[in-house]
């Protein structure tokens, strides 16, 4: 009985372990075609782990292969990581147009993963052995139609940011354009407003009114008359009316004398003296001789008597500044003399 239960065994002992392995029994054909057809297909990307069906003998080289494609790619990753979860057996839905599309969702879902998901059932379908053509091709139709259709929704919403972009950066540039015009509209504004002030404060300010040249009578003295003109015409230099001053010199300029001069030697300690004591000399009555010598002094003094000396002829200038400290210095002379009076 035990004759029929042993295997056949050729005379040839290098066969001998072929008979004995084991060998399981093959399922059905539409079992395998259910099996495959509801694989779900895992990406194996560069940094994951090697194919548990590879053969051994092929691992080292695999190994290496990885390893010098990570160093091309400059991918700072191991080899040695786990492997990647299962991914979805189809590629992100695609929008039709209608209001229940999610465009930021749909955007959002069209990223790097959905290549790796073709990516995988391209791979997958190499292995599909028992597949038929037809099959494979309405596949391979299916996922050239969402690539295709993804790729028109990357465009489009690209296409729509670049617009955006642009209507901004133009809407950035009108608003830079309007606000420097609004800037120089302002400043010019404000220069017109300015220069309108100071023509209203030009007019504004009163001038001094026009003495009209004195014409002496026969009852005042020649010294009398001199005094009046001198006393015009310092009214007409304090107050800048260049009208009635006409060309200023040194010989028309009003000095402290009772005599015309013609030079600096001319304003002597004496001519002056003799000028600012002469009882014909209007209002002497009124004032003391003291309040008299202070008026002058001011009249006189450097800080007052340099905003009269632009008046001047340019030539006469400094021969005019000259004399004006000589009379200045005269006047400090008498002036213990009029203190004692």
């Amino acid at each position: 009985m035990s004759f029929y239960y042993q295997p056949l065994r050729v005379p040839h002992p290098p066969n001998f372990p072929l008979f004995d392995t084991f060998v399981p029994k093959r399922a059905s054909f539409w079992a395998h075609q259910h099996t495959q057809a509801m694989k779900t297909p895992k990406v194996t990307k560069l940094m994951n782990d090697l194919p548990k069906r590879m053969a051994p003998q092929f691992r080292k080289v695999r190994v290496e292969n990885i390893a010098s494609a990570l160093r091309r790619h400059k991918f700072s990753n191991n080899i040695g990581v786990s492997r990647s979860s299962k991914l979805p057996d189809s590629n992100p839905p695609v929008p039709h147009g209608e209001d229940r599309d999610n465009m930021e969702e749909l955007v959002a879902s069209l990223d790097s993963t959905h290549l790796y998901i073709l990516t995988a059932h391209r791979c997958q379908m190499a292995f599909d052995t028992n597949l038929t053509p037809e099959v494979m091709a309405q596949r391979m139709q299916k996922i050239e139609d969402r690539d295709a259709a993804a790729s028109r929704v990357r465009l489009k919403h690209r296409q729509e940011r670049e617009k955006a972009e642009r209507k901004r950066r133009k809407q950035a540039q009108d608003d830079l354009r309007k606000k420097k015009q609004q800037e120089e509209e302002e400043a010019e504004r404000l220069e017109q407003e300015h220069k309108r002030k100071l023509r209203e404060a030009q007019q504004a300010k009163v001038s001094p009114p026009h003495t009209p040249p004195f014409k002496p009578t026969f009852q005042e003295s020649p010294s009398a008359t001199l005094y009046r003109l001198y006393e015009s015409k310092w009214a007409d230099l304090k107050a800048g009316n260049t009208m009635s001053i006409g060309h200023l010199t040194f010989m028309t300029f009003p000095w402290p004398t009772l005599e015309r001069i013609s030079g600096e030697v001319n304003l002597t300690f004496q001519n002056v003296r003799d000028f600012l004591l002469d009882p014909a000399r209007p209002n002497s009555k009124d004032k003391s001789k003291k309040d008299i010598l202070k008026e002058e002094l001011l009249r006189w003094h450097p800080d007052k008597f340099i905003k009269v000396l632009p008046l001047v002829c340019e030539n006469d200038r400094e021969m005019v500044g000259t004399a004006a400290k000589t009379i200045g210095r005269l006047m400090m002379e008498l002036l213990p003399e009029f203190t004692r009076v």
